[in-house]
């Protein structure tokens, strides 16, 4: 079994040089739904002054939005983007987080990664593969508010820790996620099946 993930366009997604970052708002893109377990991050910044700023829209959006005037935090819903103006988006924010009780492959974390964002994300299948916690990013568990909390506050207070695992995530991406790379692992895997084809007759 040959497994292989996403690919991105890294010429589209990429770090963005000179470009303001917000000091405490943090990025998240996906659909409003139970899948993406939003209240983990808004019970994360409760009586916080953090910012979550959200891209997508979805069935959720009403209960979300009770859900933060509840817990008094702030939450920007910032309805949808086209695909090619993200690339500006991820670069205004110095933390990415996914906080899904299960992925596939997620291309808005590779996306982010890809732009140098420090991510965060769940420990499950499908995020886990991707970030390597310590190394270039950040995993906490997705019941775990309190210590999704903490590693917020960490990568906050620590901009070279950021920039770190920003690099990191970059250079993941650009080795494993893009374009070119996949359809080289692709060619050679078709080129392995030939021969083994040749070989046997």
């Amino acid at each position: 079994i040959n497994v292989y993930s996403n690919w991105i366009d890294t010429d589209l997604f990429k770090p963005i040089t000179n470009t303001k970052k917000y000091d405490n708002r943090i990025l998240a893109i996906g659909k409003l739904e139970k899948q993406k377990n939003y209240p983990l991050i808004f019970n994360a910044i409760e009586d916080s002054s953090f910012t979550l700023d959200i891209i997508g829209s979805g069935e959720m959006e009403e209960e979300l939005r009770e859900l933060a005037i509840k817990l008094k935090i702030n939450v920007n819903f910032l309805g949808s983007f086209k695909n090619d103006q993200l690339p500006t988006k991820y670069n205004q924010y110095p933390i990415y987080v996914l906080t899904s009780i299960a992925e596939g492959n997620p291309k808005t974390l590779l996306e982010a990664m890809a732009c140098e964002c420090a991510v965060i994300g769940t420990n499950v299948a499908g995020i886990n593969n991707i970030v390597r916690d310590g190394k270039n990013g950040i995993l906490v568990e997705p019941e775990n508010p309190e210590e999704l909390s903490n590693a917020i506050i960490k990568l906050l207070d620590n901009p070279s820790l950021r920039d770190n695992l920003g690099s990191a995530g970059y250079d993941f991406v650009q080795k494993e996620c893009n374009c070119i790379s996949m359809a080289k692992n692709h060619l050679k895997l078709y080129q392995n099946i030939l021969d083994n084809i040749q070989n046997k007759y």
